[in-house]
C-alpha cells in the first residue's frame, strides 16, 4: 500500500508587478526637459484658449522659427475644433514635430486629452471622476503603444477661472489613478514574456488568391494620430532613445506648484499598490491560492514589509474547537490545505485603546471562498472557472487593512477572513444537513451553493461577541441576483443601526467609481428562512429572490445592538469593462478604494 504524500503549493509572487519598480513620479513647477513627451489635460469647455498654452510648451523644446514654419497655431485650432465637436472619437491626438536644422532640431510628442468640466458643475461626481480616470487610461495606452515611457503631465492651471481652488490637484490625482490602474497586467502563468505564440501551419485552400499589396508610410514633419476608436502606434517618425533600466518602466513629472500634491500622490500610490495586490490574489486559481497558502503568504508579507499588523491563523481543527460549525462544514469536501480556516488580522491605530474590548473600531469580514464549484448544487461548467473570484471579499479586506497600516491611520481595525474551497467530496455538505453555528443556532443546509452566508454568519456571531462596540461590515460576492440586477454597474448595501457609515460608503462609491445602492432592511422576509427541522435554513423556501433572504439570514446571527453593514458585490470584482481596466477575464480590484476612502475619513 503506497503512502499518500501531502503536497501544498506555495504562492509564488515573484512575477507580480511591483509598482515601485515600474513607476516613478516627481512633482515640479517646471517642465522636465529630459522628457520628450508632454501629456496635456485640457478642459473641453476651454479649448479656445488652449492653443496659446500648448505653443508655450512647444517653445520649451523648439525654436519659434520652426514653430512658425510648420504653422502649428493653425493646426492646433483645427485639432481643438475636432475635439470640441467630437470628430476625434477617442478625445486625444498625438503631435510630433521635427526640424530640419540640426542645431535647432528637436522631437516632441504632445498628447492632448480632454475632459468635460460641465460634469463637475452638474454635480455628477461619479461621471466626472470616471471620465478623468478614463483620460488616465487613454494616456497610458497611447504611451504604451507608441513605446513612450517618460512624460510630463500637465493640467494647465494658468488658464484662469477654469476650476475652483484645489480642483486641479483632484484632476491630476484622478488622471494618475486611471493611468496606474491601466498599467496592471497579470501574466504570471504565461510562458516567457507572455507573448509566446502557438505554432502555425499553412492552410490548405482550393483556390489560389493574390497576395495583398503592401503600402509604405511617408515621413512628414507633423503627424496627427488618435482619431480612430482605438489608440494606434504612430508611424512615420522614429522616437528619441531614452535610457531606462526596464523597457516597461514609466516616469512622470507632474507639473504643479501645489506642494501637498507630492504627499497626495504618495497616498494614491500606496492604495493602488493595494489594488494591484487585490487583483493579483483574486486572479490566482484555486489550486494555488488555498486556505493554507493564503495564511503563509500573509505571514511572510507582514514580516518582510514590517507591517504593524497582528495575524492569527486557525486551521480546520482549531475552527471546529471554536465552535464554528458553519465555516467548517463548507470546506469538508477538500484535501487538508483547501479545507476551512480562519485568518484574523488586527491593526491597532489607536494604541491607547488597543487592549480595550469596549473601544470602538471597525471589524471587516470578507468572504474567502478560494474556488466555488457549488458543491452538490453544482454550477455550470462555463461558470466555475471565474468562481476563483469568490474570494474577493477576503482579499479586499486584507488589502484594506494592510494599506491602512502602511498609511498609519488612527483607527482600530479587525479583519476576519473565513477561507474554504466549496467542492464535492466525501465530507461535503448535502442538502438537508443540519449544522450548529458558533452561537448555538442550528442551520438546515437547503442549498450547498449558498455557502458564503454560512461562513460569514459564524464570523458575525464571533465578532459580535468579541468586539461588541465595533462597527461590523461584511463584504462578499454573495448572490447571483445582485449581478443580474446591476449588470456589474453597482453593488448593494443593507445595514442595521449604521446610517452614518452607510451614507459614507454610498458617497465613497460615487467618488471612487465603485457605486453602491443602499437598500432598506426589511424583516418581512424572516419567515421565508424559517426551517421545519432547525432554527433557520440558508435559503428561502418561498421567495425567488436572494438579496433579502441572504441578508436576513446573516442578520439572525447579530445581537440586538450590533452595528452591521452588508455589501453584496455581485459580479463587480471580475471581468468588468472599463476604459482604465485591462480587458478580459481578470479581477477589477473593486472594493479596495471604496473601503480606503471611508477608513481615511474616520
Amino acid at each position: 500500500m503506497s503512502k499518500q504524500v501531502k503536497t501544498q503549493k506555495q504562492l509564488n509572487t515573484t512575477k507580480y508587478i511591483s509598482l515601485e519598480n515600474v513607476f516613478q513620479y516627481s512633482v515640479r513647477p517646471e517642465i522636465n526637459m529630459d522628457f520628450k513627451t508632454c501629456c496635456i489635460v485640457l478642459d473641453k469647455c476651454k479649448l479656445d484658449t488652449s492653443a496659446k498654452y500648448i505653443i508655450q510648451v512647444f517653445k520649451n523644446y523648439i525654436s519659434p522659427e520652426i514653430i512658425k514654419n510648420i504653422a502649428v497655431t493653425t493646426y492646433l485650432k483645427d485639432v481643438s475644433s475636432k475635439l470640441a465637436s467630437g470628430d476625434i472619437e477617442e478625445s486625444h491626438v498625438t503631435l510630433q514635430v521635427s526640424g530640419g536644422d540640426k542645431n535647432n532640431s528637436g522631437m516632441l510628442n504632445i498628447i492632448l486629452v480632454i475632459y468635460d468640466s460641465e460634469l463637475e458643475k452638474s454635480k455628477s461626481l461619479y461621471r466626472f471622476n470616471e471620465s478623468l480616470r478614463g483620460v488616465g487610461g487613454h494616456i497610458y495606452h497611447s504611451l504604451h503603444k507608441n513605446e513612450l515611457r517618460n512624460f510630463n503631465l500637465i493640467v494647465p492651471s494658468v488658464i484662469k477661472g477654469a476650476h475652483d481652488k484645489g480642483s486641479d490637484s483632484n484632476i491630476i490625482l484622478k488622471v494618475l489613478e486611471g493611468f496606474l490602474l491601466a498599467m496592471y497586467s497579470f501574466n504570471k502563468y504565461k510562458s516567457g514574456d507572455g507573448k509566446k505564440e502557438l505554432p502555425e501551419f499553412r492552410d490548405q485552400v482550393l483556390n489560389t488568391v493574390m497576395p495583398l499589396i503592401g503600402t509604405k508610410t511617408k515621413k512628414v514633419g507633423l503627424v496627427m494620430g488618435g482619431a480612430d476608436k482605438k489608440t494606434k502606434k504612430v508611424t512615420g517618425l522614429a522616437h528619441p532613445k531614452i535610457k531606462r533600466s526596464n523597457p516597461n518602466n514609466y516616469a512622470v513629472a507632474v507639473i504643479s506648484k501645489v506642494t501637498k500634491l507630492q504627499q497626495d500622490i504618495g497616498h494614491l500610490v500606496t492604495i493602488i499598490k493595494g489594488v494591484y495586490t487585490c487583483r493579483d490574489l483574486i486572479n490566482e486559481p484555486g489550486n494555488i491560492l488555498t486556505t493554507a497558502s493564503m495564511g503563509d503568504y500573509l505571514k511572510k508579507m507582514i514580516v518582510d514589509y514590517k507591517i504593524p499588523v497582528e495575524i492569527e491563523i486557525y486551521d480546520r481543527n482549531a475552527c471546529a474547537k471554536m465552535g464554528m460549525g458553519l465555516l467548517v462544514a463548507v470546506g469538508e469536501g477538500n484535501p487538508p490545505d483547501r479545507q476551512s480556516g480562519l485568518i484574523i488580522l488586527k491593526y491597532n491605530g489607536l494604541k491607547s485603546n488597543s487592549n480595550s474590548k469596549k473601544s470602538e473600531g471597525v471589524c471587516m469580514i470578507g468572504k474567502g471562498i478560494t474556488q466555488d464549484t457549488g458543491g452538490y448544487s453544482l454550477k455550470s461548467l462555463e461558470d466555475i472557472p471565474s468562481m476563483k473570484s469568490d474570494k474577493s471579499g477576503a482579499v479586499i479586506v486584507l488589502t484594506s487593512i494592510l494599506c491602512s497600516a502602511k498609511l498609519g491611520l488612527p483607527i482600530n481595525l479587525v479583519g476576519m477572513l473565513p477561507m474554504a474551497q466549496n467542492s464535492i467530496g466525501p465530507g461535503s455538505m448535502v442538502p438537508g444537513d443540519i449544522i450548529t453555528a458558533y452561537n448555538g443556532m442550528t442551520v438546515e443546509v437547503a442549498d450547498p451553493d449558498a455557502e458564503g452566508r454560512l461562513i460569514i454568519a459564524d464570523c458575525l456571531a464571533y465578532a459580535a461577541d468579541k468586539w461588541p462596540k465595533y462597527q461590523l461590515l461584511d463584504i462578499a460576492t454573495l448572490t447571483g441576483e445582485q449581478e443580474a440586477i446591476s449588470c456589474k454597474k453597482f453593488s448593494t448595501l443593507i445595514h442595521v443601526n449604521s446610517d452614518v457609515m452607510a451614507d459614507k460608503l454610498v458617497m465613497a462609491g460615487e467618488e471612487e467609481g465603485e457605486r453602491i445602492v443602499k437598500m432598506p432592511y426589511m424583516s418581512d422576509f424572516i419567515d421565508t428562512i424559517k426551517s421545519d427541522v432547525a432554527d433557520v435554513r440558508n435559503t428561502s423556501s418561498t421567495c425567488n429572490g436572494d438579496i433579502y433572504p441572504s441578508s436576513l439570514f446573516m442578520s439572525s446571527f447579530l445581537k440586538p445592538d450590533s452595528k452591521w453593514i452588508h455589501i453584496d458585490l455581485g459580479g463587480n470584482t471580475f471581468d468588468v469593462e472599463s476604459e482604465y481596466l485591462e480587458s478580459g477575464a481578470l479581477a477589477s480590484g473593486v472594493g479596495v478604494k471604496l473601503l480606503m476612502n471611508v477608513l481615511l475619513s474616520l
